[in-house]
């Protein structure tokens, strides 16, 4: 019985070690799965979950969510003066500066190459452009490619009743894309025509 009573201790302490390890692999594999390998931001998979999770939360409680789709301004001239490894550096940075830069609560996606997705819920026109004006003096004052300033330009767009997710992106697309045509390093935010 004592015999019989340890392998059962001994096959339980493996069970719960393989248990433990399973269950840390999954999370990462997870992880791997929703992260932008070279900058640490989600990437468009999460993007494309979380759109849908906010646009729930949204239709639920009818608390404003933002969307943001941020474009490093004239990047492939950073690469192209400075090298791949110098424009990865400042990708990186730019990621790590919008972290410090905005709460806790919003979330930031690699959407491809230079161009950023930062989804703010709890957030309508007037918090948009205090949360954009604060990230462009922070990237102002500290984001550089080798010792030149690098500028950002945004364009946002808050959820509207019965909008599809499809239809919310595109406006925040067509304001960045009107951004860019307005000069670059500016937030132009698609909002409501006044009543």
């Amino acid at each position: 019985p004592l015999a019989v009573l340890s392998a059962l201790a001994v096959n339980g302490v493996f069970a719960a070690i393989f248990a433990s390890q399973s269950g840390r692999r999954r999370q990462q594999l997870e992880r791997l799965a929703t992260c932008d390998a070279l900058t640490g931001a989600e990437n468009r998979r999460a993007l494309e979950a979380e759109l849908e999770r906010a646009i729930a939360a949204f239709r639920r409680d009818g608390r404003p969510v933002a969307l943001a789709l941020i474009d490093l301004d004239h990047f492939k001239r950073i690469n192209d003066r400075f090298g791949h490894e110098e424009g990865d550096r400042v990708l990186r940075r730019f990621v790590d500066l919008v972290r410090r830069s905005t709460r806790a609560t919003d979330r930031l996606f690699r959407y491809g190459g230079e161009e950023f997705v930062l989804l703010m819920e709890h957030t309508d026109e007037i918090a948009v452009e205090r949360a954009f004006a604060n990230l462009r003096r922070r990237v102002h004052a500290e984001l550089r490619a080798r010792g030149e300033a690098v500028t950002v330009s945004a364009g946002a767009a808050v959820l509207r009743h019965g909008e599809t997710r499809e239809a919310w992106f595109a406006r925040a697309d067509a304001a960045l894309y009107r951004a860019k045509q307005a000069g670059r390093d500016r937030l132009v935010l698609d909002a409501p025509p006044p009543a």
